[in-house]
This record gives C-alpha cells, structure tokens and sequence, in this order.
C-alpha cells in the first residue's frame, strides 16, 4: 500500500449558505508533498474547482509573484501591461468563461478577491493576464525572470538497448525558471478531466492559477514541453495569442488538425495557427514516436514557425532531440553551452537508458535555477516529478514522485486505506464561536487517533487525541483561542478525507 497523504476539500458551510460536496469538481490531494488537483467537467465548472480548492495559492502567486517580483508592486506599470492585453490580445471564450469561474470560486471559499496594491477587486482578465507571463516578459522587457530551460527525448536505436524502453520514446525536461519562494511553494499538478465532446483528458506541471500548457502530458501519450527562445523582436501585429493558451488547444484537443491522428503534429498545427508575441521553443513527443513524430517547435513572431526534427541534427548523434533556449532552425543557431554539453554527452555514448536520460540531462545542461525537472515515457505512462524545495536545491538533484498517467487521469493516484476508505467527517455548528463538535463515521479503527486541524498556510494548529468508542461517534473541540478565518480539520490516519471550518468572532 503506498504511504501517500490524501487530501479531499469538500464545499461546506460558508457564511450563511449550505451547499453540497458534489457541486465542486474536483479533489486536491498531497502526495509526498506535492500537490495533485484533479478537475473534471466544462471549462466553467474546472475553473470554479481550480479557484475554490487552490484560491489562497492562486492568490498567493498572483500578489507575491506577479505583482512583486515581475512588476515590483507598481500598479501603474501593471495597469499598463493589462490594457495592452486587452487591446491586443484574443483569447477563446472557453478560456474567459474558466478565469471567470476561478475568481467565482476563490470567492466562494470565502477569500477576498480584492487586491490592495490594485486598490480594485480582481477580475478574470488578470487572471488571464498572469497566464500570459511570457509574453509579458516579451512586453516588459524582463525575460531574465523566465530562463534557461531544456529537454532531451530518446527513441529507436538510442533507448534500444534498455530493457524498459526498447526502443520506445522518452523524454526528460528541466524547467529552469528564475526562483521565487512563492512558486516554489504553489507547485502543483493540475490533471484536467474535461467533459467537452472535443476535448481529451490532459494533465499540466504547473504552478497555482497558471492554467495552461507549460509542461503538458494529454492521455494520448502526447507531451509538449515549453521553452524561451532567444530571439522576442516582434515586428508583426496581433491580435496575439498566450502561448500557454496555444499549447494547451493542441494538448487538450482530441485531435486538433483533424487528420484522424493525435500527435505530436496537433501542438505544431496549434502553434502555427495563432500570432504569437512571445519567442518559444517546444519539445513535443508521443507514443510510439519515431523521427517523424518526435518535434521541436521554433517559433517567435518575427519568423513563425519551424519544425526541427532528428533529420535537422547537425551536432547531436543518435536518435535523440534537444532544446536549450537557443533557436537551431528558425534563425542560424549561435552557441549554447548546454547544448553543446549534450551533445558531446552523446558523442560518448548514443544509448539512453531511463536513469542515463535524467542524469545526462541534469550533468549537462542542469543549472542551480532548475525548478523543476519532468520524466515522461509515453508508451507506459511512467511519470517522474521532481520539485525543487528552495534556491540552490535544483529539482533533478531531489528525489522524484513517481506517477502512472493512467492512475492520474483515472483519479486512482493514491491507493484508499481500507480503514479510512468510507470514514465522513462532519463538523457542527459551521461556523462556530466557541466550541465545534466533529462527527465521524465507519472508522474502522480500533486504537487512539487524533483529529490534526490546519489552518490555510497548512500549518498545524491543534492535535487532540480520542479513542474511538465506535465506527460513529463524535469528539468536541474548544476553539475560543482560534482566530476567526478558515480552518481544515483531519484524522491522523493514512488517507483520511480533509473537511474545513469557519470560526466567527
């Protein structure tokens, strides 16, 4: 049985409203720390479980990351970045309808949506505003906070000689972005279960609120992974679109190009479709991916769009793609020393094999910046995930979660504990002043336990300890020396389902 944290938000009591589990999309989980956010349903009802469930993260990297750290907390220079969006930028209705429902629902979890160095409440444009962070950069004229990223995929004659892959694609990816404690802190994996006829399960590496297609693995076995290029001139007019946005239309398509296929070929179908300001290089690769398949997109809005394929190789041996943050084919490449450390990996050895594909990746091209680095094999759906705790502790060099893709987009990542499977939480009165009484049901535990209460941070505030008299009884807290806010309350058992409170005072 795996040893994983299981956490389950269920809507409940907030101010004077009573509304069911079920009316949220979506389960948040911790899993050896990491956060895994499964959404399900349209575009509306996902954005509304994102923004109820993660309201306080999203919050959190829009506040502290975006306005601090990208605009230095002027509101006139970020006001100015967001007219111009307005002005210049189309964005799906689908993509306004899900910002919309995530400000609905941070509201709804009883946070407030009003900003202080704003002066104004938040709105779905800012939201669609931060999910257009690289081209803001490009805007700005601050790519020096988005950097340095790379990836590596393997196949055929390269992967060959390890037992696991024969044969079959792999790629490894290091997500390099320029460290800010708050994205470290708001990493989270979104797994998107849509219900649209059109669309396919998908699942992005993301931060809290960025909702698009960073680092992004659909259930097709398809996996498109984004880098800065070093070329943003950008001579050519909108009306633009965010490239997150453009990567996650190919990802989350059933089959964009509508040649009966989905591959690597919709992601670059998508790229090519849209004006983009911002200057990208994108690794993608799928199931079964040989030389034709396996991709990386150049593109920028000066030049469009190239595709670099194993054929375009000119110092990389073997059946192996890599991208750094240097254009190879959309303009005459310049030298990279990543790259070039890749390649003489290569010369050395062509043959890949799992481990040698994350080590040779992180020995050449790892940087101290590496936030996080991703291990995809599209054939079995083995997932690596590792995550970096803070500046100069680089992802590839902590131990990484392991997933299976079909678990995720099944909703089974976590095996249930059969002696807390059926166990319900309930607390009441909800809100409460002075003392709250939790009710449990079907614990099928003999022994003492104790009921652990978190506030919104995560951290522990209280543990008490009971001895259940039954498989349903209740326990009763003093909470008069609690603050008044939201609190979350569970039993300090293997995958115990996590409810939440309110205090008033």
């Amino acid at each position: 049985m795996k040893k994983y944290y299981i956490i389950i938000l269920f809507f409940l009591i907030l101010s004077n409203s009573f509304v069911f589990g079920d009316d949220v999309n979506g389960q948040l989980e911790t899993i050896d720390g990491k956060q895994v956010l499964t959404i399900w349903g349209t575009h509306t009802e996902r954005g509304y479980a994102n923004g109820y469930l993660m309201g306080e993260d999203i919050l959190e990297v829009f506040n502290d990351y975006l306005l601090e750290s990208v605009f230095m907390n002027s509101a006139s220079d970020y006001e100015m970045a967001r007219s111009y969006f307005i002005a210049n930028f189309d964005v799906e209705q689908k993509y306004h309808n899900e910002t919309d429902a995530i400000i609905n629902g941070i509201e709804d979890s009883g946070l407030s949506i009003y900003n202080n160095t704003l002066g104004r409440d938040l709105d779905e444009i800012d939201f669609l505003v931060s999910n257009s962070i690289l081209e803001i950069a490009v805007m700005m004229k601050r790519k020096d906070k988005i950097f340095n990223c790379s990836s590596l995929s393997s196949w055929g004659q390269s992967t060959q000689q390890d037992p696991t892959l024969n044969g079959e694609s792999i790629i490894t990816r290091n997500l390099d972005w320029t460290p800010h404690q708050t994205l470290l802190d708001n990493q989270v994996l979104i797994v998107n279960k849509p219900s649209e006829s059109d669309e396919q399960d998908w699942m992005s590496f993301s931060f809290a609120g960025l909702i698009g297609g960073l680092s992004a693995i659909n259930e097709q076995g398809v996996a498109s992974f984004l880098n800065v290029g070093n070329n943003s001139s950008h001579p050519n007019p909108g009306p633009f679109h965010p490239i997150f946005f453009t990567v996650r239309n190919g990802i989350e398509s059933a089959d964009y190009n509508a040649d009966g296929n989905c591959n690597a070929g919709d992601v670059a179908q998508a790229v090519e479709d849209k004006i983009l300001l911002s200057d990208n290089i994108i690794q993608v690769i799928n199931k079964n991916n040989r030389d034709t398949t396996a991709l990386v997109i150049e593109c920028n809005n000066a030049n469009g769009v190239a595709i670099r394929t194993m054929a375009d190789n000119t110092i990389i041996s073997g059946d192996n793609l890599a991208a750094t943050n240097h254009f190879r084919k959309l303009y005459s490449p310049i030298y990279c020393n990543r790259y070039n450390n890749i390649a003489d990996s290569l010369d050395v050895s062509t043959h890949i094999t799992v481990d040698r594909s994350w080590d040779l990746l992180a020995g050449a091209a790892g940087v101290m910046s590496n936030i996080q680095t991703i291990q995809f094999i599209p054939f079995n759906g083995d997932i690596k995930w590792a995550t970096s705790p803070y500046y100069g502790a680089p992802a590839y060099q902590q131990t990484p979660t392991n997933f299976d893709a079909e678990d995720l987009f099944s909703g089974n990542a976590v095996d249930p504990d059969p002696q807390t499977a059926d166990v319900k939480l309930y607390a009441y009165p909800n809100p409460a002043k002075e003392t709250i009484k939790i009710s449990y049901s079907n614990l099928n535990f003999s022994s003492d336990c104790s009921i652990n209460i978190y506030d919104l941070k995560g951290r522990l505030v209280e543990s008490v300890k009971f001895e259940p008299v039954n498989k349903n009884n209740s326990i009763t807290l003093e909470i008069d020396d609690y603050n008044s806010g939201v609190y979350f309350y569970k039993l300090d058992l293997e995958d115990s389902p996590v409810e939440k409170f309110s205090v008033v005072r």
